[in-house]
């Protein structure tokens, strides 16, 4: 999705940085997605009305960068202000690794 003016000013004053995630490695440089999240319940003051007002509900939830991008420089609000992001869910996903057994 890309935000117009109206959601970045939203996104602006309510998202917070979940995870920042891993994506690839692209010519020795790691490629990351940011992750953020507007709470449930949010509120932003609307420079329109003067007043303080909900969040919409289709802005509530996780949200993440559409491509992955070398973020070492770029800060999350700088991220809203020019990416593509995209609704997402936290999947727990279990992973098996192999260690030496020592003194066998």
């Amino acid at each position: 999705m890309e935000f117009n003016d109206y959601h970045r000013d939203i996104l602006q004053q309510v998202a917070r940085e979940e995870d920042e995630v891993f994506y690839e490695m692209r010519k020795g440089i790691a490629q990351n997605k940011y992750i953020m999240e507007i709470p449930e319940g949010s509120t932003y003051f609307s420079s329109k009305k003067y007043e303080e007002l909900k969040v919409p509900s289709y802005l509530i939830g996780f949200w993440m960068m559409e491509y992955a991008d070398n973020l070492q420089y770029e800060r999350l609000d700088e991220s809203i202000m020019s990416r593509s992001w995209v609704k997402c869910e936290a999947k727990e996903i279990l992973t098996k690794t192999w260690e030496e057994i020592k003194n066998v």
